[in-house]
């Protein structure tokens, strides 16, 4: 299930899950959405991965009410989660933007950052996170308490190590967590 699949996945959540639901959609959806979420959009125009068939699927999470929420806080290019292995490709950042945060519009109102964290090496992909403002005693996706007034969510890697696992189950109170499988 994806940003390929003809735009069934966001038409079952839609059919699933009330308009007022928190729901947060996160993880390596396999497209970038737009010229500016990849570094070479016309050399790519036809590969894998930046398709006009996967980028319509994508639109359809968009359709369904879900908010890209790294780009509704960075409107500018350069910003990539995936580069390939060869040629310094990361190190060159030569990339594409393809792991997301997706967000209902009802937990859209609770996030107040979205970031990528290109700094944090151990795969080809990088961890994407939102900073949500709902609680004065923070827990992290991986159930860790912090004192911030914020929580972190993410999506990164499984040979990633970091406080904010993806694998973890527990999101946080009043966020619905959806885990969809290929």
């Amino acid at each position: 299930v994806g940003a390929n699949d003809g735009g069934r996945c966001s038409q079952t959540i839609a059919q699933v899950f009330p308009k007022f639901a928190k729901i947060v959609f996160c993880g390596d959806l396999n497209v970038a959405h737009n010229e500016i979420d990849l570094t070479h959009p016309k050399a790519n125009a036809r590969n894998h991965g930046f398709t006009i068939e996967e980028r319509s699927g994508f639109d359809a999470f968009l359709k369904a009410g879900f908010v890209d929420t790294f780009r509704e806080f960075e409107k500018g290019g350069g910003h990539y989660t995936w580069w390939s292995p060869m040629n310094r490709a990361r190190e060159r950042n030569v990339g594409w933007r393809i792991d997301y945060v997706l967000a209902s519009p009802a937990a859209m109102r609770c996030v107040a950052d979205a970031f990528i964290q290109s700094e944090v090496m151990g795969s080809d992909h990088c961890p994407v996170e939102i900073l949500s403002a709902i609680s004065r005693s923070a827990v992290s996706a991986s159930g860790m308490r912090s004192s911030a007034s914020a929580r972190h969510i993410s999506a990164m890697p499984s040979s990633v190590e970091s406080p904010y696992s993806a694998r973890k189950t527990s999101i946080s109170p009043g966020f619905t967590e959806l885990r969809i499988r290929r």
